[in-house]
């Protein structure tokens, strides 16, 4: 019992990074306590709420006297407006609802950081790469990132040891399909036990054209994306390799000179989440 507890906690740990650096939504803690065993629910629920995940990438120099409402041409994306100071707040439905604010914190000339606020206290910033409009999150930054993620029990630190394709290409039309692989590895300090974690994460998207979406926010004319994201984690404890698969398939609308409006997501246990655009703000 005791050491499947430990792996389930890992486990969210390690999604946790992913689901809010890779995909681009969700609360790091809701995203992933569906996954999880029942018999860790307790467990977990006692550590969510102190949950601070962050990705951080090698720092970058910025573009001279970028402030509010700075572009860079590399990252001229119409579904994502990479801009100094844009925020975007959203509601998250699902087995812990929460609400988040992104912000694009920092601009290079050829990446951007970003940043998301939770209510519950947790915290996220990521880097991403630009290529002539094309998106591409976790940064290698010459050849690795580092991601780290603390709980009032645990500690990790992992490494992007493999990153291929893009996060958000340039240009999206209905038939437009894509994808990105990338491979984590690193270890885990629980309680002093020291275990090792690898994480090799892949997905796969398609546009299947505009459609008109209501939300929170307003009424927009939006580009249907739907994606299909399958993860492998694998731990060593005791010699002993313990792999976990996890699949999920989402559906997101992203309305040109927006950004994201709303994902649905299902995942490999049946359960639901759904994030929604609540508010917005680009300079």
């Amino acid at each position: 019992m005791k050491d499947r507890k430990l792996i389930a906690v890992l486990a969210i740990l390690l999604i946790s990074t992913l689901a809010c650096s890779l995909t681009g939504s969700g609360n790091p803690v809701s995203a992933v306590q569906t996954l999880i065993p029942s018999e860790a629910q307790t467990l977990v629920a006692g550590e969510a709420q102190n949950l601070v995940a962050s990705v951080v990438a090698p720092a970058a120099t910025g573009l001279a006297g970028a402030g509010g409402g700075a572009t860079s041409p590399a990252c001229n994306n119409p579904l994502y407006p990479v801009v100094v100071g844009a925020s975007w707040s959203y509601s998250l439905t699902g087995p812990l609802p929460d609400t988040f604010t992104r912000s694009i914190a920092a601009l290079t000339t050829n990446g951007f950081t970003d940043q998301d606020i939770f209510g519950s206290g947790a915290t996220r910033t990521g880097q991403w790469t630009c290529d002539s409009g094309d998106l591409i999150s976790l940064d290698p930054g010459g050849g690795s990132v580092t991601a780290n993620v603390q709980t009032a029990s645990s500690s990790t630190d992992f490494q992007t040891t493999a990153l291929d394709g893009v996060t958000l290409p340039a240009g999206v039309t209905s038939g437009t399909s894509w994808t990105q692989d990338f491979t984590l590895e690193g270890v885990q300090d629980l309680n002093g036990q020291q275990v090792t974690s690898k994480n090799v994460t892949s997905y796969s998207c398609t546009a299947s054209g505009e459609e008109s979406i209501t939300v929170a926010a307003g009424s927009f004319t939006a580009m249907r994306v739907e994606c299909l994201t399958n993860i492998t984690i694998t731990i060593t404890m005791a010699g002993m390799d313990i792999p976990t698969s996890i699949t999920s398939t989402s559906t997101s609308w992203y309305a040109p000179g927006v950004g994201m409006v709303k994902t649905d997501s299902l995942l490999s246990d049946g359960s639901t989440t759904s994030i929604e655009l609540t508010a917005y703000n680009i300079p």
